[in-house]
């Protein structure tokens, strides 16, 4: 059938709810949920086969209770995790495409959520875990939210040149017709050329980076240093493995305007060991996402580039002596946009560098058959592979084992998670397998590939169904989803390739600080297992000044240590920490946002700001309408709309403290501390050694202990 002609919205900015409260205050959310929209119609996909399943399947394991207990967001500085050296092709099905006469969303809106936006937000999420893990990682459709864009090219006059460069004369590169290519320079043992790359960024936020290199044989393991307002982040690219479009650098705090200082990204030439005649590359960098401007002969869509389908951002991604085949097929934009994203992945992977295993690709979708809520039976998860006695040629060479891993990881993870904290307990499917007999899934072909990479795609759960809609809307599953999903990928190249079967721990949670004497003391409780994650070696401790911004690792503790003290940092300053676990794997997401502000003044009242705001689940979801070529975001002129989004940021962002420690720091002379509420009713957070205390509820519940007799007595 034709798609539905409808359109969506997406945050322009990052939202914040600030809590503005005073001495003791306590909001409770009303807002009802809506759980009925449109019904609209997918179109069908077969209920599957059973699949026998060998080599065995992981088993759920039960776990203690899981939470969200801290934001679900990238490393501020990437770690040397078990994924280094390995790349991670991503991309989020369907998006904004141009029908010939009408852009349209590829899937309507079903039990108060559309796949397409589902999907690109289920991407998002595993990037995240991918790239804390150590791994490369290349996504077909943009990650996160940031609709300001600046693309700063080698030939930009806000790029300022230190040592010895050259131009170089190759053919593919990206930029201007007939302008300089690239500029190189030779690897060094010591740091001897720099290029800064300097963006003046129309507003503040959190700005995904991207890099653009021309890869070869002569390139290495080029580090990148992102300067932001959390200091400076380091990431290592191999250029000898992939290049020839973005590549995702992390996500990381800006302010608006220039400098070369807090908002730039310089390319190193500092070798990773000896140089070997290795060469960096200063190209392209990308702030931000953008807004989509592909003009198919009607108009650009209006939406968001992350909005739109795979096929407009590789379209945008091309540089000179690329062909548009990449992304421009034989058919209409829709049927280009199945096989573009793997075609920009061969097109991205030199895969002359390292064996297949060191790459992958893992598409996102969400499933349905008869797209009638109050008949569709059908959950669960789905990992999809082509049948090669079918069709002959069609699937990668492990493929199915690929698609049975990660099925079974979400499969087995889900189920050992109860209701609650689920909303409904987790279907389990006889196979997590499962391929079409009329046809071959276009985006995971193999010989479209070239056989360079597995492939697979996860239909993560029935979006027809109800109980799997609530549970697609509800964004702690939507995480633990991407985490499996990860897992997956290292079960996959330890089976296949020998890496270590090690997998990140959770965040530290019940983080507290606060100002004893002169010192800052940071205390925090060991993570919850779950989720088969791993067992933390170490903590890293950032801080920061703003409290968005998180970058350099100020300090570090062993696996027993739950406590820091920092000396020497100014009086009459609030300054903000996050923690995270650390083991061989990588780093685990980091805990919520803690802040502190010793006052010059020791006899100064003291205030303790108590973040009693740990709500996650679906009724925080921003709604939105779809209506074509209408682009607003979510809230935007009280546009409540008929579906979620999965933005975790602005359904809880975990730093509450920061704008009520910035009100304190404003206006009074008084120093705070700060910790979550668990810690003040537990007594780990002695609240009679306070004048003041403010109790931030935020869109907390009744049902979740908004503020409970236990917080009362204290």
């Amino acid at each position: 059938m034709s798609p539905v002609n409808f359109n969506s919205e997406i945050v322009m900015n990052w939202l914040r709810w600030p809590l503005a409260s005073l001495l003791l205050t306590c909001a409770v959310s009303t807002r009802a949920t809506q759980e009925s929209g449109p019904i609209l119609l997918k179109p069908f996909e077969q209920t599957p086969e059973a699949v026998d399943l060998d080599p065995p399947l992981p088993e759920p394991t039960p776990n203690p209770t899981p939470k969200i207990a801290g934001p679900i967001a990238p490393a501020g500085d990437q770690p040397p995790g078990a994924l280094a050296g390995r790349i991670i092709y991503t991309s989020g099905g369907h998006g904004w495409c141009w029908y010939g006469s009408y852009w349209s969303l590829g899937r309507g809106v079903l039990n108060a959520m559309n796949e397409d936006y589902g999907n690109v937000d289920q991407m998002t999420l595993f990037v995240y875990y991918c790239f804390n893990a150590g791994a490369t990682v290349v996504p077909l459709r943009p990650v996160g939210n940031q609709t300001n864009e600046v693309v700063v090219d080698n030939t930009s006059p806000t790029v300022t040149w230190n040592g010895v460069w050259e131009n170089s004369s190759s053919g593919v590169y990206f930029g201007p017709a007939n302008a300089v290519p690239y500029r190189y320079a030779n690897s060094s043992v010591a740091e001897t050329a720099t290029a800064t790359y300097t963006p003046n960024l129309p507003a503040a936020g959190f700005y995904p980076v991207y890099t653009w290199v021309y890869s070869s044989a002569n390139r290495g393991n080029q580090l990148y240093r992102i300067r932001h307002t959390g200091g400076e982040s380091r990431v290592r690219i191999p250029h000898h493995m992939v290049g020839n479009g973005w590549v995702y650098l992390g996500t990381y705090y800006f302010n608006a305007g220039a400098s070369a200082i807090q908002g730039a990204v310089v390319i190193s030439n500092l070798a990773e060991g000896a140089p070997g005649g290795k060469v960096v590359i200063a190209d392209a960098i990308r702030f931000g996402n953008g807004m989509g401007d592909v003009d198919r002969g009607g108009g650009i869509s209006t939406y968001p580039r992350e909005e739109e389908c795979s096929r407009y951002w590789i379209q945008r991604a091309l540089g000179q002596g690329q062909p548009a085949s990449i992304y421009d097929g034989s058919g209409n934009d829709e049927s280009d946009n199945v096989g573009a994203p793997i075609r920009m992945a061969r097109e991205m992977n030199r895969e002359a560098e390292g064996n297949m295993y060191k790459r992958v690709y893992l598409g996102f979708h969400s499933n349905a058959t008869t797209g009638n809520p109050d008949t569709a039976t059908s959950r669960g998860v789905l990992g999809l592979y082509n049948n090669e006695s079918l069709f002959p040629g069609t699937s990668t060479s492990n493929q199915f084992r690929l698609a049975q891993l990660v099925g079974a990881e979400i499969n087995s993870d889900l189920l050992a998670i109860a209701s609650p904290p689920l909303e409904l307990g987790w279907y389990s499917r006889s196979s997590p397998t499962f391929a079409r007999s009329d046809y071959a899934f276009g985006e995971i072909r193999g010989d479209v590939l070239n056989y360079e990479m597995d492939a697979t795609i996860i239909e993560v759960a029935f979006h027809d169904n109800i109980s799997d809609a609530k549970l697609l809307r509800d964004p702690k599953v939507r995480n633990w989803m991407a985490r499996a999903s990860y897992q997956a990928i290292v079960r996959y190249m330890n089976e296949f390739d020998g890496l270590p079967l090690v997998f990140l721990p959770e965040p530290p949670v019940n983080v507290r600080a606060r100002a004893l004497g002169t010192d800052l003391v940071i205390n925090w409780s060991a993570p919850i297992p779950q989720g088969g994650s791993g067992a933390p070696t170490n903590y890293v401790i950032y801080t920061s000044t703003n409290g968005y911004g998180f970058g350099n690792r100020v300090a570090g503790a062993g696996a027993g240590v739950l406590s820091l003290t920092l000396t020497n940092l100014a009086p009459d300053t609030d300054y903000y920490f996050r923690v995270a676990a650390v083991n061989a794997a990588g780093e685990s997401l980091p805990s919520e946002t803690v802040g502190c502000r010793r006052a010059g003044n020791p006899l100064a009242s003291r205030i303790l700001v108590v973040n009693g705001f740990t709500r996650f689940d679906r009724n925080l979801n921003l709604r939105q309408t779809p209506t074509a070529r209408q682009y607003k975001p979510p809230g935007h002129n009280a546009n409540t709309g008929t579906m979620e989004r999965i933005l975790p940021r602005q359904a809880n962002s975990f730093d509450y403290v920061v704008p009520h420690g910035k009100a304190i720091a404003a206006t009074t002379k008084m120093g705070f501390d700060s910790c979550q509420s668990q810690a003040a009713t537990n007594g780990m957070a002695n609240l009679a050694d306070y004048d003041i205390i403010i109790w931030a509820c935020g869109n907390q519940s009744t049902a979740d202990r908004t503020f409970n007799s236990l917080a009362q007595a204290r």
